[in-house]
C-alpha cells in the first residue's frame, strides 16, 4: 500500500520520501505524493484507504496547530472516530486504528507514530520508515548507511526505490523532498 520515510541530516534538514500508489479495494492507482508539507513541518500518512483520506483531509489543520506528535496522534484518532472508525481491541496493546503517520519537521524532529499511539523519536541520522514496503526500504538504507559514504537524499531516494520495487503494493516514481533547515 505504502512506504513514507524520513531522515533528518544535521545541518541540512529532513529528507522526507513516499512512493505514489494507493492500493483501494484491491485497484492500485498512481497518487500524490503521501505528504502533507506546511513550510518547514510535514506529516506522512499510511494505512487503511478510507483512514489516509480522513487523515489527508485534516493533516495541514493539523500541521497549522500542533507541533508536539502526541496532540497529533490526539486529534488523528478524534478526527478518525468522529468519521465512525471502531478501532480493533488488539491485547496488550490497547486499541488501534488501522493508520501509521511519521511527523517530520525541518529541525531535525522525526516522530513515528503508529495505529495504537505508540511515539517513536527517531535520533538525528537515523531512517525511519512505514507503510508496506518499510522493511524493504529500512534494509536498502541499512545497506547505504552502514558504509556512511551515501548522501541523505540518496538514501531516502534509493530506499524507497527499493520498497517500490520488492513490495506489490507499492508504485510510481519516489516522490523525495528536502524540509530546509533554517
Amino acid at each position: 500500500m505504502t512506504i513514507i520515510c524520513a531522515l533528518h541530516e544535521p545541518g541540512v534538514g529532513t529528507w522526507i520520501g513516499s512512493d505514489r500508489r494507493r492500493v483501494f479495494s484491491g485497484v492500485p492507482a498512481d497518487w500524490q505524493a503521501k505528504w502533507d508539507i506546511l513550510g518547514g513541518a510535514a506529516l506522512g500518512i499510511s494505512g487503511n484507504g478510507r483512514a489516509v483520506t480522513v487523515l489527508h483531509r485534516i493533516a495541514p489543520d493539523l500541521l497549522a496547530t500542533h507541533a508536539d506528535p502526541h496532540a497529533i496522534y490526539d486529534a488523528m484518532r478524534a478526527a478518525l472516530r468522529a468519521d465512525g472508525f471502531k478501532p480493533e481491541v488488539k491485547d496488550a496493546y490497547g486499541e488501534y486504528f488501522c493508520a501509521w503517520a511519521i511527523y517530520a519537521r525541518a529541525d531535525g524532529g522525526v516522530w513515528g507514530i503508529s495505529g495504537n499511539g505508540c511515539i517513536t523519536p527517531v535520533p538525528a541520522g537515523t531512517f525511519w520508515a512505514d507503510g508496506t514496503g518499510d522493511k524493504q526500504a529500512a534494509g536498502a538504507a541499512h545497506a547505504m548507511m552502514k558504509h556512511g559514504a551515501t548522501p541523505a537524499e540518496m538514501v531516502v531516494r534509493r530506499a524507497i526505490e527499493a520498497g517500490i520495487a520488492l513490495d506489490v503494493e507499492c508504485g510510481g516514481e519516489p516522490f523525495v523532498h528536502l524540509l530546509e533547515a533554517r
